[in-house]
């Protein structure tokens, strides 16, 4: 009888451990972001880090899944969360009441200001009162953009893309730009036509955003952001994330100066070569 109990115990133990090793591995966490918003996501090749990437790495930890990243634009972020396609959204966003009803915001994890660029020297564009009847942008979805019709202004211009945004602001498109102030202050180090007023128009509280009723996912990501707030760890994130642009962005200025320097040399290069066929024939 004895030998059998221990049998059975130890066929049993084995059983256990053959469903652990059979065990479906975790669902992934589903992040939404916009990867156009430095230092919080961007691209680096077919990778999108960032501050609100590490952040997001860490509350999947948490969980005991893996990560998946889907980039979208801004304005397609909080929209996935409400037809439940997203688990999460991370994308700079801050919190804002008007869209509890649809989404549950986390405690915030940040802050950040929305600040005015003009062309440089237009001295026409200094303040909130200066924007009256003049072309403004913002990213469209963004709360610079709510901002903008809150402040009864008539005409602010949506814009798809910061890049698009900024190039239209450059090419007299638009009168000036509304955006969130690390952003602005990483993009502006190429474009000298472009400058950044020092006051901010608004502060914000940064969030993440979870579809509503996921009260377990929300607890988790609050308990995130308290340990992380405690380490300090957030505003790490953030300078590496900030080292880290600057890093790809000087490389992608050298590429490009490299290439405008090879365009330049090409008609020489082309004459050079007559010239040395040219002596080859007189040889």
């Amino acid at each position: 009888m004895n030998r059998l109990l221990l049998w059975i115990a130890a066929a049993a133990g084995v059983a256990v451990m053959l469903a652990g090793c059979h065990r479906k591995p975790a669902e992934p966490l589903i992040l939404v972001t916009d990867p156009h918003y430095p230092p919080y996501a961007f691209m680096a090749g077919d990778q999108v880090l960032g501050a609100d990437i590490a952040l997001a790495r860490e509350i999947a930890n948490a969980l005991g899944r893996p990560l998946a990243v889907r980039a979208l634009r801004f304005d397609e972020v909080i929209p996935t969360l409400i037809d439940g396609t997203m688990e999460l959204a991370i994308a700079a966003l801050p919190f804002t009441s008007e869209e509890t009803s649809s989404v549950a915001f986390s405690t915030p994890y940040g802050q950040t200001d929305l600040v005015l660029l003009r062309r440089t020297g237009d001295t026409s564009i200094v303040d909130r009162a200066s924007l009256d009847g003049r072309r403004v942008g913002a990213i469209a979805g963004s709360t610079a953009e709510a901002f903008l019709r809150e402040s009864c202004l008539l005409n602010p211009v949506p814009c798809d893309s910061v890049a698009g945004a900024l190039a239209a602001l450059e090419g007299g498109e638009l009168d000036a730009m509304l955006m969130e102030r690390s952003l602005s202050a990483l993009l502006l180090a190429e474009r000298p036509a472009l400058e950044l007023l020092p006051a901010s128009l608004q502060t914000e509280s940064l969030a993440v955003a979870v579809p509503q009723g996921n009260d377990d996912l929300l607890a988790t990501v609050n308990e995130v952001i308290a340990r992380l707030a405690d380490e300090g760890a957030y505003s790490r994130f953030r300078a590496e994330a900030e080292a880290r642009f600057g890093e790809l962005h000087a490389a992608a200025l050298a590429a490009r100066r490299a290439e405008a320097e090879i365009e330049e040399q090409a008609p020489l290069a082309a004459v050079m070569a007559e010239l040395d066929q040219a002596q080859e024939g007189l040889q």
